[in-house]
C-alpha cells in the first residue's frame, strides 16, 4: 500500500506540474507588455496596473481559480534572480508547502528563489519548498 500511495502522490505531482504548466499561455499577454513597456518608456513598470490600458486593456487572471492573480516585482538584487530586473509570478500553495510559478525574461534561473528550491518547466520555473 506504501507503493501505492508514493505512487499517487507522484502522478498528482506530475498532473498539477502540467496543468500549471499549460495555464502559463495566459501570462503571455503580460510578459510581452512588460517588455514593450519597459522598451517604449525606458524604465520597468513599477506594477501590472501601469500596463492598463496602453499596454493591455486589463491584466488578465491565471488559469486557476484557486489562484487567480499575477504578481510582478522589480528586482532590487538581480544578481539574485540570475540577473533578471524583473519577476512574474503566483503562488500555488499545495498542503503547508509554499510553491510559487515564476517566470524570468532571460530564461535563466537561480538553484534557489523564494526560499525554496527552483524546477525548470519549460520556460517558466517552480519553485518549491
Amino acid at each position: 500500500w506504501v507503493v501505492f500511495g508514493l505512487l499517487g502522490r507522484h502522478v498528482a505531482s506530475v498532473v498539477r506540474l502540467s496543468a500549471l504548466l499549460q495555464g502559463t499561455r495566459k501570462a503571455q499577454p503580460i510578459v510581452a507588455a512588460i517588455i514593450d513597456f519597459s522598451e517604449a518608456e525606458g524604465r520597468l513598470p513599477a506594477r501590472l496596473s501601469d500596463l492598463v490600458p496602453g499596454y493591455l486593456s486589463t491584466v488578465p487572471r491565471t488559469a486557476w481559480g484557486a489562484y487567480p492573480e499575477w504578481q510582478y516585482a522589480r528586482v532590487a538584487e538581480p544578481s539574485s534572480m540570475a540577473g533578471n530586473s524583473w519577476v512574474l509570478f503566483v503562488e500555488t500553495p499545495s498542503g503547508e508547502g509554499f510553491d510559487v510559478l515564476m517566470f524570468l525574461p532571460s530564461g535563466r534561473y537561480p538553484d534557489r528563489a523564494f526560499g525554496g528550491s527552483v524546477k525548470r518547466l519549460g520556460s517558466w520555473a517552480y519553485v518549491f519548498e
